[in-house]
């Protein structure tokens, strides 16, 4: 295994010395030899080589591409050979960048390199054998340099980091982006995952049913097929995020191997887990990812801040006007006749409302005259201002009620 991580790195070390001019013969044999060493004849171009969580090559239509992490080059690795795809000028370092395959394309998203943390996507075309910058629209991440995931056209990408290359601070994206590769369109939502939200610096590593989120203390485990994910300690895979940062991860199909220094000098320790077993350990732990939260889910604590201050008022209102401004004393000839007034609810009643409240409207014009005077006598007297009377706007030979609640309020 040891020989293996060392052809890892030399085959690296030779894909970063290539310049940008087409392979000659002797090239093409090294690199070959080198790739041939970790071609499974068992697996054949169905093989991923993955290493410290990025993605390295692609499957299209059974035909294995790869792309050495940084650079823009495109190699099919077929019969044990590297053949050069792309005839592009250098392009500059883009590490940490996303490889997808839309459509049988190969395409690059985000990455960073030169001090700079893009939001680019970029095309490979088998065509002109160059590589393009593709449009898009909607709202569109600042820099993309995170996790991301793909349901067929739709691409997922979150825990954005804009390097402040040491000189200034590092910036942190918390929202969840989703580029609709059909429509070549993105749309922001806001990130509801406690789970995946202030994670500084993650090591990622893409398995072939699995994403693993690895940062201080846990590892989340998001399957890519139903987008569930478990919540896992890192000592229960026998390693530290310490340990794990910027060291080799070797994955291979569902397994990951970390390799770090051991506490005896110059011995190296491998730690190897199984996600499909770690999987089926934990599933009934699992959660759902929320990639597209609604306005209920994203307004969840500003909602429930809304109800609370609904119900606060309405329990004050309740509380004024039945408890406060309505007599507490049922004996009281008068409490029907308010509670009337309650009831109604307005500020400002006519004649015949008021005839209404005091049950007279069957009377005769005097009789109504003389018990509507007698019961607003008796209401001025316990609770004056409450009534007032003024002169219809309308029709001036009638009256209007104008009532003053507060005036009802409990005398102590």
């Amino acid at each position: 295994m040891l020989r293996r991580i060392w052809l890892v790195i030399f085959f690296t070390s030779v894909c970063i010395t290539l310049n940008a001019s087409i392979l000659t013969l002797n090239q093409k044999n090294t690199i070959a030899a080198q790739i041939n060493k970790f071609l499974d004849s068992d697996k054949g171009n169905s093989y991923y080589f993955e290493s410290s969580g990025d993605v390295l090559s692609c499957i299209i239509n059974n035909d294995t591409f790869y792309n050495p992490e940084g650079f823009h080059y495109i190699y099919h690795l077929k019969n044990g050979q590297a053949i050069r795809k792309d005839h592009s000028p250098y392009h500059g370092h883009n590490f940490r960048r996303n490889l997808l395959v839309y459509n049988n394309d190969i395409y690059l998203l985000g990455g960073y390199g030169f001090f700079e943390t893009n939001n680019n996507l970029e095309k490979f075309s088998f065509k002109t054998k160059e590589w393009d910058f593709v449009p898009t629209t909607g709202e569109k991440p600042p820099f993309i340099r995170g996790t991301y995931l793909q349901k067929e056209e739709l691409i997922y990408c979150f825990g954005n980091k804009k390097s402040g290359n040491n000189m200034e601070p590092d910036i942190y994206d918390e929202h969840i982006y989703q580029l609709n590769m059909a429509r070549r369109e993105w749309t922001r939502f806001e990130n509801i995952n406690a789970d995946f939200k202030n994670i500084k610096d993650p090591t990622e590593v893409y398995l072939n049913d699995y994403v693993l989120v690895i940062y201080s203390g846990y590892t989340n485990i998001i399957n890519k097929t139903t987008f569930e994910y478990i919540k896992i300690s890192n000592d229960a895979l026998n390693f530290t995020y310490v340990n794990i940062r910027d060291k080799e991860i070797v994955a291979d199909e569902n397994t990951f191997t970390c390799t770090y220094s051991g506490a005896i000098a110059n011995q190296y320790l491998k730690i190897t887990n199984n996600a499909d077993q770690i999987w089926k350990t934990h599933y009934k732990a699992a959660k759902p990812m929320i990639l597209e939260p609604n306005f209920v889910q994203s307004n969840s604590l500003y909602l429930m801040v809304f109800a609370i201050c609904v119900i606060v008022i309405a329990l004050i209102w309740y509380f004024r006007l039945h408890k406060i401004i309505i007599p507490s004393k049922k004996s009281d000839a008068l409490y029907p006749f308010i509670n009337r007034f309650t009831e109604i609810g307005k500020n400002k009643i006519s004649l015949e409302e008021l005839d209404e409240i005091f049950e007279i409207n069957h009377m005769e014009s005097e009789s109504k005259k003389s018990k509507r005077h007698r019961m607003h006598k008796n209401i001025e007297q316990k609770y004056p201002g409450f009534i007032l009377r003024e002169k219809d706007e309308l029709d001036r030979r009638k009256f209007s009620y104008n009532l003053d609640f507060q005036a009802l309020k409990q005398k102590k």
